[in-house]
């Protein structure tokens, strides 16, 4: 499963292709003052040597990138050019270790925040659901020391670590924590362990009385304080410029894998309880929305900016059933957290 991934690439000037000297008009030459002094009439960019051709370094200490250059402050967004001739990628570069004497963001100059707060941006932020993965060469180091998935998820420094991976990397403007959607049914009591190559397993949860022996929801904390330390790590760690991100399965989707004891590409188990028995159907719902609001407060208590449901198999409810069982627990969550966290944002994700 191995993806190999490109060395790291050096920062080139903005939406310039690594070039010799000569392949190609400069745009900006006629925008700069020339300087009969410089042996080319143009002023030294950054760390570049203009005698070196179009490889003029960004030095991202400077606040502007480079005098005379706003465009190129560390910022801004700026095309990163892969000088052993892969296409160029967006990046937003970020100072990783800060100057003790910059004043710490507000939470309202974050992208993310000001994005869901309503405001159109020059540029959309950017972050990937799945930016932390097996693509990374030092995903998979740590994962190897991790030695499975769970410890991976249960170990606050390794999953820390594999949280920043990606944010040191490319320079996301948010980093989602993390974690797995079935952490949470496992603090309520079924059993989880996952299948080399196959994936999640899990003891199902069919009748009144399972439903009945699930743990209370407030003891959940003593199996997910690792998540949540995990969480005090991060928001210490991150870059100020950057969000943290925690999330929670949604009831349905999480209620799917309790029933079937696995995923399955119809969810027949989870849609045959719900027919057959609903009123246990419901109860469970019922017990995981509850759990969802405890996890995700104390999430946010641990430092979380932003909160997501992902409800990744909303798309097989139809007609009601979807009112019923995906739009109404995801109402009830978000109320629930609006009333203990005034002004949080918080995504919902129901995938078709």
């Amino acid at each position: 499963d191995a993806v190999p991934v490109p060395r790291l690439p050096r920062l080139c000037r903005a939406d310039l292709p690594c070039v010799p000297d000569g392949a190609q008009r400069d745009p900006w030459r006629d925008q700069r003052r020339e300087r009969p002094d410089h042996p080319r009439g143009l002023p030294p960019v950054g760390h570049g040597n203009p005698s070196r051709g179009r490889r003029h370094m960004v030095d991202a200490s400077h606040p502007r990138g480079a005098a005379g250059d706003p465009d190129l402050g560390p910022l801004a967004l700026r095309r990163v050019a892969l000088c052993d001739g892969l296409p160029a990628i967006p990046r937003r570069p970020h100072q990783w270790r800060h100057q003790p004497e910059s004043p710490p963001m507000t939470a309202p100059t974050k992208t993310i925040l000001r994005a869901l707060a309503g405001e159109t941006l020059p540029t959309p932020p950017i972050w990937m659901m799945r930016q932390a993965g097996r693509y990374l060469p030092e995903y998979r180091a740590t994962r190897a020391q991790a030695g499975d998935f769970l410890s991976l998820c249960y170990t606050p420094d390794l999953a820390a670590e594999v949280t920043l991976q990606p944010i040191r990397r490319y320079g996301f403007d948010a980093a989602i924590l993390f974690a797995d959607i079935l952490l949470l049914p496992q603090a309520l009591g079924p059993k989880l362990w996952f299948e080399t190559g196959e994936g999640p397993r899990m003891e199902t949860t069919t009748t009144m009385d399972q439903v009945r022996a699930l743990k209370p929801t407030d003891a959940i904390h003593d199996t997910l304080s690792p998540v949540y330390e995990t969480v005090r790590i991060l928001a210490r760690e991150l870059p100020r410029e950057t969000t943290l991100i925690g999330f929670a399965g949604a009831p349905w989707t999480v209620a799917t894998y309790m029933i079937g004891g696995r995923g399955s590409k119809d969810q027949a188990a989870a849609h045959a309880l719900k027919d057959t028995d609903r009123p246990t159907f419901e109860a469970l719902i019922d017990r995981i929305t509850e759990a969802t609001v405890e996890y995700l407060s104390a999430q946010v208590n641990a430092g979380a900016e932003v909160v997501k449901l992902f409800d990744s198999w909303a798309g097989s409810l139809k007609g009601a059933d979807f009112n019923d069982f995906a739009v109404k627990p995801a109402a009830r969550i978000i109320a629930a957290m609006k009333d203990r966290h005034p002004g949080l944002p918080i995504i919902a994700f129901p995938r078709e």
